[in-house]
This record gives C-alpha cells, sequence and structure tokens, in this order.
C-alpha cells in the first residue's frame, strides 16, 4: 500500500508543478493535493483511503494499525486501482510533449 500511495502522491506532484510552476507542498495528504489542484468526487475520496493506508502501513505501532501480514489482498488490489486512477488522471492533465 505504501507504494501505491506513493505513485498517486508523485503523479499529483507532477501534475502540481507543471500547472503552478512551483514546488508542491510537503506533504503525503493525496487528496489535500488533488482538492488543492481542482480535482472532485471519487478521485478525491480515493486518494484518502490510500493516504489512510500510507500511513497506516508505515508507521503501523503508531496508527494502531495491523501488521502488514493482516492486510487483505482484496484491500491491496483496491489501492492499487485507486493509485492507478491517480496516475491516469495526471497523465490525462499533463500536457503532451
Amino acid at each position: 500500500m505504501l507504494h501505491a500511495q506513493q505513485a498517486a502522491e508523485k503523479a499529483a506532484k507532477a501534475v502540481w508543478v507543471q500547472s503552478r510552476e512551483q514546488d508542491p507542498p510537503r506533504i503525503h495528504h493525496v487528496e489535500r493535493l488533488l482538492t488543492e489542484l481542482g480535482a472532485t468526487g471519487a478521485l478525491v475520496d480515493s486518494a484518502g483511503d490510500l493516504t489512510d493506508g500510507y500511513f497506516a502501513s508505515k508507521y503501523p505501532p503508531i496508527m494502531g494499525a495491523a501488521p502488514a501480514a493482516e492486510i487483505s489482498i482484496e484491500d491491496a488490489a483496491e489501492r492499487l486501482r485507486n493509485a492507478e486512477e491517480i496516475v491516469r488522471w495526471a497523465k490525462q492533465t499533463l500536457p503532451l510533449g
């Protein structure tokens, strides 16, 4: 789940840099990045799931989360689909060339 979140975060930050011509905020909250970039709806909701999974997988004792061995394949697959959706959005948003 950590890598899925990181892919989505980097994609959102690429859009940020390209569209605003400035460094993105130094945060890991993908939903906040997407919201500030004008994204809405299910895309932002799925980003929230990625952010929650990121913190839970990176800092499980602090977040009171289950160890990675207890994360279901279905949950991991859903987070991967969410990240893929955000990366697709970023590719469509970024200018070609």
